[in-house]
């Protein structure tokens, strides 16, 4: 009720830690929650439209049927969290870490996962129009019944995808379609334009008493 009164107001939550808490069907709508580290918590059916949920580490939270769009889960670290049935259009996925995480039946309408690595992800069922995944690691994805439509996979990489169903990846106009039972049955893997290069990472600061080697 708080949150509907004062909708201008931006709460901010950054680096909140909570375990084995509940807080289903929150109204979280543009709050800060960057930095939170959460563990055993349950998010089913809140509010995170317009959130910033940056460079966060979530583990086992349950966020099934929420409203994560356009939300910023940039540079986050996922683990075991599920997003069943949740609205996730435009929701920013760059350069997180997701683990174990479920999306079966959640909307993904151009959401970015560009730079993201993607390890044993549920992408049952789910709507996806024109994701982004330049530059990421999908490795052993489960998809079933679903259609990658549109999608930017420039310099990515999928590993061991399990494909159930009737499933394709549809290639912006230019670069055609793939259809992935096929492919996958002979070659195991998905390379999508040129082979995937990591970034350079830079040098760690050095602190106070360092030497160089």
């Amino acid at each position: 009720e708080w949150r509907i009164q004062n909708p201008e107001l931006k709460p901010d939550l950054s680096g909140m830690q909570l375990k084995d808490f509940s807080l289903e069907g929150i109204n979280f709508k543009s709050v800060d929650l960057s930095r939170s580290t959460l563990e055993q918590v349950n998010l089913k059916g809140v509010v995170l439209e317009y959130a910033n949920v940056s460079n966060s580490r979530w583990r086992e939270v349950n966020c099934a049927g929420s409203d994560c769009s356009d939300a910023d889960f940039s540079g986050c670290r996922l683990e075991n969290c599920n997003f069943s049935q949740s609205d996730l259009r435009h929701t920013n996925f760059v350069r997180a870490s997701l683990v174990s995480c479920k999306f079966d039946e959640a909307i993904l309408t151009e959401v970015d996962f560009d730079r993201a690595t993607l390890e044993h992800i549920d992408f049952m069922k789910v709507s996806l129009d024109k994701p982004r995944f330049n530059k990421s690691i999908l490795i052993k994805p489960i998809c079933e019944d679903f259609q990658f439509d549109k999608s930017l996979f420039e310099n990515a990489r999928v590993d061991e995808p399990d494909i159930r169903g009737k499933s394709s990846f549809l290639m912006e106009e230019e670069r055609g379609s793939i259809d992935m039972d096929d492919y996958v049955s002979t070659k195991g893997e998905v390379q999508f334009q040129d082979e995937y290069k990591p970034e350079p990472q830079p040098e760690p600061a050095m602190l106070p008493g360092d030497t160089v080697s």
